[in-house]
């Protein structure tokens, strides 16, 4: 079983990307989305994070989260966020698949991977880098041409305040030399 190495840096920011059990397109289902996004507010009101940027695709979700100083250890919020997102969704669909025993014997349910994959942000350069990523995730995956017409995400609210143009759209290039971003 690999290890895994958590930096926990007070007033931090750290990319996450939370992924689906088997990939499963729950955030298709606009309700779902909704409350996803609601208990992610809850969640960084609740731990004083600040919520930088986001992409909600069907599968995964990209987070870009500054930590609060009193409370650099994101582990327990992003737990939380999964865990209520869990107990909230089995409204929506109480018809699970059955979790395999290892999943019986951890307490978890079939909506979401086990672990997530989290990056602290290094420079100015690694922040732009991962805006972009977030932003123009929902192209890549093909559900959308522009960025723009994706409602699912703070691209709307990075064009409003000047940091794109509308049309905008990001060198490729700048992702050539990363690690998989969690996907």
């Amino acid at each position: 079983m690999p290890t895994y190495h958590r930096f926990y840096i007070p007033d931090a920011i750290v990319a996450f990307t939370l992924v689906t059990y088997n990939r499963s397109p729950i955030f298709s289902n606009t309700q779902v989305a909704e409350l996803f996004l609601n208990l992610l507010t809850k969640i960084t009101n609740q731990f004083h994070y600040e919520c930088i940027a986001y992409s909600l695709l069907p599968d995964h979700v990209h987070l870009l989260i500054q930590l609060s100083l009193e409370n650099p250890n994101f582990s327990l919020p992003i737990r939380e966020l999964k865990r209520l997102f869990s107990v909230s969704y089995k409204k929506f669909n109480p018809l699970l698949p059955l979790p395999n025993s290892s999943r019986q014997k951890h307490h978890e349910t079939t909506i979401w991977q086990r672990r997530f994959w989290d990056h602290v942000i290094e420079d100015e350069r690694d922040l732009e880098r991962h805006l972009n990523y977030i932003h123009f995730n929902p192209v890549k995956h093909g559900f959308t041409d522009n960025p723009a017409h994706w409602h699912w995400s703070s691209y709307s609210y990075y064009v409003e305040k000047g940091y794109y143009p509308k049309d905008w759209l990001p060198d490729l290039n700048q992702f050539e030399d990363s690690d998989n971003w969690g996907e």
